[in-house]
């Protein structure tokens, strides 16, 4: 390069060099930063870091670059303890979106204590039967169903999968909780297959799953440990799908944050679970040992968590 060239040049690129300089770019918090981590549950995998969510990379197109993206919960997709605060968040208008569409939730006993918490929320599941379906009526939802039998996994994926079968386009969402009697030892392994078929099912309709992790017992020091494993097989078998994660938000102490724990396991918290000094509303009061209903008073907090999944899958 010959010693004019390089005065040239910089002539030449003062105008753009000055224009870069003074242009400022503002680039605001993620939406959902706030709530990053706040369950305090471990992370599964990797971080809490959501591709596209950097608001310096430019869009494909050459143009500015994409909105930022709400992080969410420290798993991606699935939503426990934290979506309580996130469903609180959410205007009246979004929230009501849950009544716009069709959803099923089928379950048994503790499915019974979020239904009774989703009513004093202001959201009541309407009845259907599980041998029904949902079709052209003018009740939009969410729709409640009881199905098959506590400790048989077996009969209530069958009874999901006959339900969306017979409902058709109508239902947009359907969710299925397995009862604490329904994920054991003796049963882990069939209750992942018969989910697993009854998933595939469902979906081949056309029809958004949200899974909901089985809820724990109080006191029982092991068999809380099936139920865990079920929750990492639900984790890493759909990680693109919505998860409720109940054993989360009910394993976590609203008094403190504490990680209620058993025999290295979480277990329901003793705060959470239906005492005499606050009942299920429904199923009464809990023996000191081998059950885990919810309180009517934290079924009324914890269930926002679940509107929130429901709300997230029918978008």
């Amino acid at each position: 390069m010959n010693k004019l060239t390089i005065p040239f040049l910089l002539v030449a690129l003062a105008p753009a060099l000055a224009l870069a300089c003074t242009t400022d770019i503002t680039v605001g918090p993620l939406d959902g930063d706030a709530a990053t981590a706040a369950d305090g549950a471990p992370l599964p995998t990797g971080t809490n870091t959501v591709p596209g969510s950097d608001a310096s990379t430019p869009g494909e197109d050459g143009g500015p670059p994409p909105p930022p993206v709400d992080a969410g919960p420290a798993t991606p997709g699935t939503y426990g303890f934290a979506s309580i605060a996130l469903w609180d968040a959410l205007p009246q208008g979004e929230k009501d979106k849950v009544k716009s569409f069709r959803s099923i939730f089928m379950h048994q006993s503790v499915g019974g204590d979020m239904e009774d918490g989703a009513e004093a929320n202001g959201f009541k599941f309407e009845y259907a039967e599980s041998s029904g379906s949902v079709g052209g009526g003018s009740k939009q939802g969410p729709f409640g169903a009881l199905a098959g039998s506590n400790g048989n996994p077996s009969s209530k994926t069958s009874a999901m999968t006959g339900f969306v079968d017979r409902s058709g386009t109508a239902l947009r969402v359907a969710a299925l909780k397995f009862g604490y009697a329904d994920v054991v030892t003796s049963t882990l392994s069939q209750a992942q297959s018969t989910y697993s078929a009854m998933v595939t099912s469902v979906k081949a309709k056309g029809v958004r799953v949200v899974h909901v992790t089985p809820p724990f017992v109080y006191n029982v020091p092991g068999d809380n440990a099936p139920k865990m494993r079920f929750r990492q097989w639900l984790i890493d078998t759909y990680p693109g799908d919505v998860i409720f994660d109940l054993q989360d938000a009910e394993s976590i102490d609203p008094n403190g944050g504490a990680r209620c724990e058993r025999g290295g396991s979480w277990e329901i918290c003793n705060s959470v679970r239906s005492t005499s000094g606050c009942p299920s509303r429904n199923q009464g009061v809990d023996s000191p040992s081998g059950q885990g209903h919810l309180c009517f008073t934290q079924a009324q907090r914890i269930v926002k968590g679940f509107l929130y999944s429901i709300y997230q899958a029918g978008k």
